[in-house]
Parts: C-alpha cells; sequence; structure tokens
C-alpha cells in the first residue's frame, strides 16, 4: 500500500510539475496558473520564469525518478523517494516565504509533500529492516 500510494503521488506530482513548469516558463507572468506577477514583489524573481524552470527541470524528473524506480522495485527507490518528499517540503516552505499564503490549493501541498516525505521514509524503514532480517 505505501509503496503504491508513493508511486501514484510522485507520478502525479512528476506530471503536475512538467505541466506548472512549462505554463510558467512559456508565460512568466503566472497569469494562466492564477497567479499574480505582483506577488513577487520584493523577492528575488521579477516572474515566474525561473520557479517554473525549477519545476520543470528539477522538481518534475525528481518524481518521475523516484515513481520509476519504486515502481521497478529498485533498491535506490526509497532513498530517492525521501529525499524528493523533503525536496517538495523544502520547495514549498520556501514559496510560503515568499508568496505567502495565496490560495487554498497550498493547503493541500502542504498535506501532500510532507506526506510523500513520511512515505518514502516508511518504505527506506521497510526495506532496512529487511535486511536486518535476512
Amino acid at each position: 500500500m505505501t509503496r503504491a500510494a508513493s508511486i501514484l503521488l510522485h507520478a502525479v506530482l512528476g506530471v503536475a510539475a512538467i505541466a506548472a513548469g512549462q505554463a510558467f516558463a512559456r508565460r512568466p507572468s503566472g497569469r494562466d496558473l492564477g497567479m499574480d506577477p505582483r506577488w513577487l514583489e520584493g523577492s528575488p524573481f521579477p516572474d515566474f520564469r525561473i520557479p517554473g524552470l525549477f519545476l520543470l527541470l528539477v522538481i518534475a524528473p525528481a518524481n518521475l525518478l523516484s515513481a520509476l524506480l519504486l515502481l521497478r522495485r529498485h533498491r535506490g527507490g526509497p532513498p530517492l523517494s525521501l529525499a524528493t518528499g523533503l525536496l517538495l517540503v523544502v520547495w514549498l516552505a520556501i514559496q510560503t516565504a515568499i508568496l505567502g499564503f495565496r490560495d487554498r490549493s497550498q493547503a493541500i501541498w502542504w498535506l501532500l509533500f510532507p506526506l510523500v516525505a513520511v512515505l518514502g521514509a516508511a518504505q527506506l524503514r521497510a526495506r532496512r529492516g529487511e535486511a536486518d532480517a535476512r
């Protein structure tokens, strides 16, 4: 159950990061995704292009690779899943520090991203338990 949930979450988050990342890169105002460029005033970013590229080039591949490794039962799957979950939490913390709470969807991310990390940690612990039992 934990593995299946992780695979599903990583796959969905990876595809969503591709969609959002390319939307921000293509139209950096963020308006296509309901963002207001004024939210970035005082931030290090003039628009949403750099965050979009980070979504597209870091967040999406990390999630999709995590899903693939877990699907294949590769031994690197659980540690990468945990690392990706932690990356998502850090990403969201930075985003919230810069933008503040601007949309209800952020509450969903604050539930899902730590869940990804917890599921990754649980799988890593289970794998270590199996290794100790041998």
